[in-house]
């Protein structure tokens, strides 16, 4: 360091030299202002005017911002995979709108199939509730004089055969039985003696070989056959008159009663009218029934099948008369969300990444350059080169009605404001 000797003789640093010649002129500038204080107060500046000796206004500081830019190479990518889109349920197709290549807009119809089987179904459906409902208004009308005296006969119907069971069996039925049982028998007996006397046969003396010989004529066999029906008829009425001295047993009169009980709320509904908890039932019916309908109506509205974007068509797997299903879906390319991704953004420039920055974007394809946007930028490393790992930063593009396409290459530069 250079010395210098101050007016004492002595050696000093320069600055020191340097800190004192500030201080002697800071001391004057003190001694300057406080004369131009006390002339202001002695004499007052008008308003509007400026004193000569006011110190001047500092100008404000000009901040300088420095912009860098980071460049990195990359390529078009879809933001969406294709689009697949099907019919609902298989049928024959009858017409299809659109080539691999085609453009759509979001609910162009892209094709048919047959309707036949669905229009038949949407009758069905609709029927089925016209039917439903006029069986509901039906019910819910006000019952007729007519309508409710039959009930009342009902009743009294079912609660006399309910008391006759639990009664036990008469003895008019029994009498009545066995009078039926005698009857059957002596009609079993008279159809026997006329048997006998066409086919020329004797009870107790004609042998079996006879009785085969006598059946051989059609006269003779059709008497035996009423031999049989007789017998079949003494058969039924020996069961009635053993079921007529048998006592009722629990089931039938469980089954009586629950007669009763039917014809009972048969009455009260016609008298009182339907119940609140059946109409609920009445109109949970009803939607049911619509339900059905408008599913019947959509599975029609699905025979067309409707583009869900502005796409491109990227294939058509059927062909006109084929069968289509679920199984066969018309792809597209939904072209408008495309982003250029970046593939060699190393390490050192990822950290100074963050969405909402901005970029120019070149593409070889085009002369222009487009604007872009940081949308993301991924955490995971997509690779290395030379040591260094790389990243991948997502940015969004103004296509400028530009044509642009997935896997078009170029560059991106992403301005950076420090």
């Amino acid at each position: 360091m250079k010395t210098y000797k101050h007016s004492l003789g002595q050696v000093a640093p320069i600055g020191l030299l340097i800190a004192g010649l500030l201080m002697t002129a800071c001391q004057t500038s003190t001694t300057q202002a406080s004369s131009t204080t006390g002339s202001a107060q002695t004499a007052a500046i008008p308003v509007g005017q400026v004193s000569q000796n006011a110190a001047p206004t500092p100008l404000p500081t000009r901040a300088v911002a420095t912009t860098t830019s980071i460049a990195a190479d990359g390529s078009l990518s879809l933001t969406k995979s294709l689009v697949n889109v099907s019919f609902d349920t298989s049928g024959k197709v009858t017409a299809i709108y659109v080539t691999p290549g085609q453009s759509v807009k979001k609910g162009d119809v892209l094709a048919e199939v047959d309707t036949t089987t669905l229009n038949t179904a949407i009758k069905e459906a609709q029927q089925s509730l016209e039917l439903q409902k006029a069986q509901i208004a039906k019910s819910l009308a006000p019952a007729k004089q007519t309508d409710i005296d039959n009930a009342k006969a009902a009743l009294n119907s079912a609660y006399a055969s309910y008391n006759a069971l639990k009664a036990g069996p008469s003895d008019s039925t029994m009498e009545q039985a066995l009078r039926n049982l005698n009857q059957a028998k002596n009609s079993l007996y008279s159809s026997q003696l006329g048997r006998d006397q066409t086919c020329g046969l004797k009870p107790g003396y004609s042998s079996d070989e006879d009785w085969r010989k006598a059946l051989g004529d059609p006269e003779c066999k059709q008497a035996d056959m009423g031999v049989q029906s007789a017998e079949m008829r003494v058969t039924a009425a020996n069961q009635s008159y053993i079921d007529a001295q048998a006592p009722t047993s629990q089931t039938d009169l469980t089954s009586s009663w629950a007669n009763v009980v039917q014809a009972q709320t048969s009455l009260a509904t016609l008298q009182s009218g339907v119940s609140d908890q059946q109409k609920a039932i009445y109109d949970l019916q009803i939607k049911q029934a619509e339900t059905k309908v408008e599913r019947a109506q959509s599975a029609l509205l699905s025979a067309k099948l409707l583009s869900p974007c502005d796409c491109v068509v990227q294939s058509v797997p059927f062909s006109l008369g084929a069968t289509a299903s679920s199984g066969s879906p018309i792809s597209l390319l939904d072209l408008s969300e495309i982003t250029f991704q970046t593939t060699n953004l190393n390490e050192r420039d990822v950290v100074n990444m963050k969405a909402g920055l901005p970029a120019s974007i070149r593409l070889k394809a085009f002369t222009n350059t487009f604007t872009g946007t940081v949308d993301a930028v991924l955490p995971l490393s997509s690779g290395t080169l030379s040591t260094v790992a790389l990243y991948t930063v997502i940015l969004s593009v103004d296509k400028a009605n530009a044509d642009l396409r997935p896997g078009m290459t170029g560059q991106a530069e992403i301005s950076i404001t420090k």
